[in-house]
């Protein structure tokens, strides 16, 4: 059964190439695209995707704002924060939120399928790429 997944970013082109990467693997499918904070949680609370992949800074509200709303209406929630900026304190925000990632936009496809896949099971990915090590 394949990873449904939820993707959320505000920049059309990253978004669109994010989801032609993704698909590419053959266990993700992408079932909702958001390009705002509001639209990721509407979509994340009626889709119920696996994972939902959100961008940190969107219109309307933060994605960490995101993932906090996210986690508190869906317990089961999987949220994994993308961002270009990766300051821990940022790492300790989206961890309280209860994301159970933040990876950098720079992550390469590998890691970021293989962290998506981590997360489904239950993990964290707060990989070396996003903490700067």
């Amino acid at each position: 059964m394949p990873i449904r997944l939820l993707l959320a970013d505000d920049n059309l082109d990253f978004l669109c190439s994010l989801r032609s990467m993704l698909q590419r693997s053959a266990d993700i499918v992408v079932v909702a695209e958001a390009v705002s904070g509001p639209e990721a949680v509407a979509l994340a609370l009626t889709h119920r995707p696996d994972v939902s992949l959100l961008d940190v800074r969107m219109p309307g509200f933060s994605g960490i704002e995101a993932a906090r709303q996210i986690c508190e209406h869906w317990r089961e929630a999987v949220v994994i924060l993308l961002s270009m900026n990766v300051e821990n304190a940022y790492l300790a925000e989206a961890a309280r939120a209860g994301a159970l990632g933040y990876l950098a936009k720079t992550v390469n496809d590998t890691e970021l399928v293989e962290s998506i896949r981590l997360a489904v099971s239950g993990g964290t990915c707060f990989t070396s790429s996003s903490t700067g090590q």
